[in-house]
């Protein structure tokens, strides 16, 4: 048997966990931000955490992301060259109406920055290994 599908199944479910993983940050961002800007709303949610079923949403997180790394393995074409997806959006109720617009700002861009900030981390972790006198490929 070709090891084309497993190498594939393997760097898709990897990447799959990479995805969790990062739109589980992403969405926690959102979350505390809002409550440290004093939103009770996803606190009640049980959105402050890093729980990845807390932020899971079914068709984005599960479905469509595990379809574009399975479907072209299946259909014999090897790997997908894109995965994406999205979470559950945190809902938010800001309380102070005079603070309304910065405190929306500052969440709406909580998001994004973490997954910057997770891209840097791990381009530097990525760096370190690369110097490391080891054959990844095999594991």
């Amino acid at each position: 048997m070709d090891s084309l599908p497993i190498d594939a199944i393997r760097h898709g479910l990897i990447f799959y966990i990479l995805l969790v993983c990062s739109v589980c940050i992403h969405e926690w961002a959102h979350a505390f931000a809002a409550h440290k800007l004093g939103d009770p709303l996803p606190s009640a949610q049980g959105r402050v955490t890093l729980n990845p079923l807390a932020h899971i949403d079914t068709v984005g997180t599960v479905i469509l992301p595990l379809l574009m790394i399975f479907a072209p393995i299946f259909l014999g074409t090897g790997a997908g060259l894109v995965l994406f997806g999205w979470g559950r959006p945190v809902e938010i109720s800001l309380p102070n109406p005079k603070t309304r617009t910065r405190d929306d700002l500052i969440i709406s861009a909580a998001g994004p920055l973490s997954n910057l900030a997770l891209c840097l981390l791990l381009a530097v972790i990525g760096g370190q290994l690369g110097k490391l006198p080891l054959n990844l490929s095999e594991l």
